[in-house]
């Protein structure tokens, strides 16, 4: 359901609805057959109401739009069905304390966890425990998944197990002061877009700057964390065995949805902690901007900025006068996407 404004967002006749409208949908739901039931925009609004079945969600929504003064709009719904023997457990953070919605959980952000019990001997309150912390764990990664779904968050993992491991698997980690996170698969668009900012660097011949290769890893001082970064700049000339730097310059950051937490709080902490850092770029492909926080001199202070589209980034102004323009790597991205789209249209007419 959205709203336009968090002033209306933070109404208790907002929220009257939201909780109104999940309610409605749980007592709607007859296919109990599937695991999972979306509705979309249309199917939604057309549901009754809970309280007036001649009533649709739609009419209560309006109801809503003339006493808060601002659109509010429904835009889909999900219904999970669970087995007799599965639990669902549930985490908001920032969570919402609104008597008249207690049924509904609201916050800034939300997880759901569904679960089985597997071993018997363990308590239902355990379960309850482990999978709400789960549930928190999915927003604020605050542990690692893969240890808290093994009961054991008490039994970090040495550095040394964790750097043989890694050479052995395709799968990529990262080492968070003992404990391990499985990465994502990079979009093919990160490498392409990565592949055109290293060029553009390239070009410009900036002394005593290299670029180190996209699988290089970052280590932070005491206590150890390692991280893979989009892109990282070094003075130091990257050797052939090298999988671990301790001496980046430039750090580059792709931003997307799903990473842009951990990205902006937890990873960019860690990453000022190291001495000879200068500068961390942030960028968004999708919203086409950058933020870029600078050191300021050997101090350990850091100043921000933004850049749009066409603005020129600063880079290592410490060392170098390079610079970044988002609109060259863009029209560059375009141009490769094109071409080989060409390529493809005449290697399909020539087999015709």
């Amino acid at each position: 359901i959205n709203c336009e404004t968090d002033f209306v967002a933070k109404n208790e006749k907002f929220q009257q609805l939201v909780s109104h409208v999940a309610n409605s949908l749980i007592a709607n739901q007859k296919d109990k057959s599937k695991e999972k039931v979306f509705y979309d925009k249309d199917a939604l609004s057309t549901l009754p109401s809970l309280d007036d079945r001649s009533k649709t969600l739609a009419d209560i929504t309006a109801l809503c739009v003339g006493s808060v003064g601002e659109n509010v709009v429904l835009r889909r719904g999900i219904v999970f069905n669970i087995n007799n023997n599965q639990l669902l457990a549930s985490y908001c953070h920032g969570q919402i304390n609104n008597a008249s919605t207690d049924s509904c959980r609201m916050g800034k952000y939300g997880a759901l966890v569904n679960y089985s019990q597997i071993d018997s001997t363990i308590t239902n309150d355990s379960n309850d425990e482990n999978a709400s912390t789960l549930s928190s764990a999915l927003l604020t990664r605050s542990y690692p998944l893969r240890t808290i779904c093994q009961n054991n968050i008490q039994n970090p993992i040495e550095l040394s197990t964790y750097l043989d491991q890694e050479d052995e698997t395709s799968q990529l980690h990262e080492y968070l002061n003992g404990y391990i996170y499985a990465l994502p698969s990079r979009e093919s668009t990160h490498d392409l877009f990565v592949k055109h900012l290293s060029a553009q660097i390239e070009q410009q011949q900036i002394k005593n700057i290299h670029i180190l290769p996209m699988d290089i890893r970052i280590q932070t001082p005491d206590p150890i964390y390692i991280y893979y970064p989009s892109l990282c700049l070094s003075t130091q000339a990257p050797k052939t065995d090298q999988a671990i730097t301790r001496e980046p310059v430039v750090i580059i950051e792709l931003i997307t949805p799903t990473t842009e937490r951990f990205i902006l709080h937890e990873k960019s902490i860690n990453y000022k902690r190291i001495p000879s850092l200068k500068e961390i770029i942030y960028i968004w492909p999708n919203l086409k901007l950058a933020q870029v926080d600078f050191r300021d001199g050997e101090s350990s202070k850091w100043t921000r900025k933004y850049y749009g589209l066409q603005d020129k980034i600063p880079l290592v102004q410490a060392i170098g006068n390079g610079e970044l323009v988002l609109t060259d790597i863009f029209n560059n991205m375009v141009s490769q996407i094109l071409s080989f789209v060409f390529q493809y249209m005449n290697h399909f007419d020539k087999t015709k």
